[in-house]
């Protein structure tokens, strides 16, 4: 499903496509990138992965005549790759795409497994389906072009994939590592395997969810002021003490955990807290009765916090800052 290439295989790849969709921030850095004659470009932003952007897009390729037959290229991070991977799933009921993730996070996660979606006033991705890419054509080069920050939102994933399918491997993960071509492979194929096992997200790939419920709050609450990559580590740290609280999941794995991620992240956001959370918390897809965490261990691999065990979380949150 993905292919290893160079920025200048890439730049003739875009012509074997009916259209292309790309980030406007990719299309800037890249010009060649976007020099299709059918080339739609999208400013990349949570508040525009939206219904109106996703019609403006299929009106667009309604307006280029583009047929059942079609077959996109959608290049960008994640949002782009989530609302046009989404249009495409709707589009002449599903038409064919493939991607070209110019992230970190895109390369590890976004793009592989499928799920499309858009945000809604009602949560985060509260709108989607599953649509796979024919093809993630993954290209390292990409990367030169990301900030300190979008850096670390990649690496988060990544040590997300590590907790779930080897957390043995945290105690001596070095930041610089995961740069590393073979760390990012690593992380796609532990995704592909838990996707493999579970394709619509019932059993074991809710695992991949851990960190995400407290993590699409935080992004809600900030109105996405705080990035996703960020999000998830405090989700992490959060939803890593109630499991290894209640015994779901090992204590030297959630120490390993929370130490590498506070030498990315040294400080919570402000004013974070249970009582603030609660009314996004409650909006997550995977809630059933009450909110629930992705869990390692229980036969639906969710669990159910208490309002008691939510609270201890996030007093503990305050012994994690590290000052400066």
């Amino acid at each position: 499903m993905y292919h290893l290439r160079t920025l200048a295989e890439i730049s003739r790849l875009i012509y074997n496509y009916s259209a292309c969709i790309i980030d406007q921030k990719v299309s800037e850095l890249y010009p060649f990138l976007s020099t299709h004659q059918h080339t739609f470009i999208l400013q990349a932003s949570e508040n525009n992965k939206s219904r109106a952007l996703k019609a403006t897009i299929e009106d667009w390729l309604f307006s280029h005549k583009l047929k059942r037959n079609a077959h996109i290229l959608i290049i960008g991070g994640g949002i782009t790759t989530d609302l046009g991977g989404f249009v495409c799933a709707n589009y002449m009921r599903g038409i064919s795409w493939s991607a070209i993730p110019s992230t970190l996070l895109g390369m590890v996660d976004a793009t592989i497994g499928g799920k499309v979606a858009i945000n809604t006033p009602f949560g985060k991705n509260t709108l989607g389906t599953f649509h796979p890419a024919n093809e993630v054509f993954i290209c390292c080069e990409l990367l030169a072009s990301l900030t300190h920050q979008e850096k670390k939102s990649g690496m988060v994933e990544m040590i997300k994939h590590l907790l779930v399918d080897c957390p043995g491997k945290l105690s001596s993960l070095n930041h610089d590592t995961l740069l590393s071509q073979d760390s990012i492979l690593e992380s796609i194929q532990i995704k592909e395997r838990f996707v493999k096992q579970d394709p619509y997200d019932k059993g074991p790939r809710n695992l991949l969810n851990i960190g995400h419920t407290v993590a699409h709050a935080i992004e809600l609450q900030s109105d996405f002021k705080i990035s996703h990559g960020e999000a998830v580590a405090w989700g992490l740290v959060i939803e890593g003490y109630i499991l290894k609280s209640a015994g779901k999941i090992n204590p030297q794995d959630y120490i390993n955990l929370k130490i590498i991620l506070l030498r990315l992240f040294t400080t919570p956001p402000a004013h974070l807290s249970f009582d603030q959370l609660q009314p996004y918390l409650a909006l997550d897809k995977k809630n059933q009765s009450d909110i629930v965490i992705s869990c390692p261990g229980s036969d639906n691999f969710l669990y159910t916090p208490s309002l008691i065990e939510w609270t201890n979380a996030f007093k503990s949150l305050c012994q994690s800052y590290i000052p400066q």
